[in-house]
């Protein structure tokens, strides 16, 4: 295990860097999520989630009730955070394309309640590579410290600015379980 640099990303409020970022993220990712909140357990999707739900139901690989994801950690008790995790396939990588579902959305910011779920996150190998809490419009990429497969060169080539925020080791990192 070693350290990752963490950083932030401006630049995902512009719709085209959007579709590159989710490029990016979607070639070099095996797996993503989404949280689909609900005020109460009988509330009605709206059809944009069902949509996306629908879209993405073959490459599903586990739904949980959870108070921690990616970039937050709620006390709240009272509504209910579903995260569901889905594999991105090498073979099908388009199904999460911003031709398709991400696609959807203008920017990384409008993945939001109620119209769409929110906080799409980014994984590789189990360990967080993406987050984000969309509707305080913040962001982390996290990149080995002792060299990647990705640099912060290859996101500043397609229009964003990184930001140096610290180095965690990967064992402070969100990771799927």
């Amino acid at each position: 295990m070693g350290n990752y640099d963490v950083y932030y990303m401006d630049g995902c409020e512009n719709r085209e860097i959007y579709q590159k970022m989710i490029r990016i993220a979607t070639t070099f990712c095996d797996t993503m999520s989404f949280i689909y909140f609900k005020n109460k357990q009988n509330e009605r999707s709206s059809e944009s989630a069902k949509a996306v739900k629908k879209h993405l139901s073959k490459y599903k690989i586990k739904s949980k009730n959870v108070s921690v994801w990616p970039l937050t950690e709620t006390l709240d008790r009272n509504h209910i955070y579903n995260m569901v995790t889905y594999s991105i396939p090498r073979f099908a990588p388009d199904a999460f394309s911003v031709d398709n579902v991400f696609g959807m959305v203008n920017t990384l910011w409008d993945w939001q309640y109620p119209e769409y779920p929110m906080d799409p996150s980014f994984y590789r190998n189990g360990v967080i590579f993406f987050a984000t809490c969309t509707h305080e419009e913040m962001n982390e990429l996290y990149l080995r410290s002792d060299g990647d497969s990705l640099s912060v060169k290859d996101f500043e080539s397609v229009g964003l600015k990184l930001t140096y925020l610290r180095s965690v080791p990967e064992e402070r990192l969100f990771h799927l379980n």
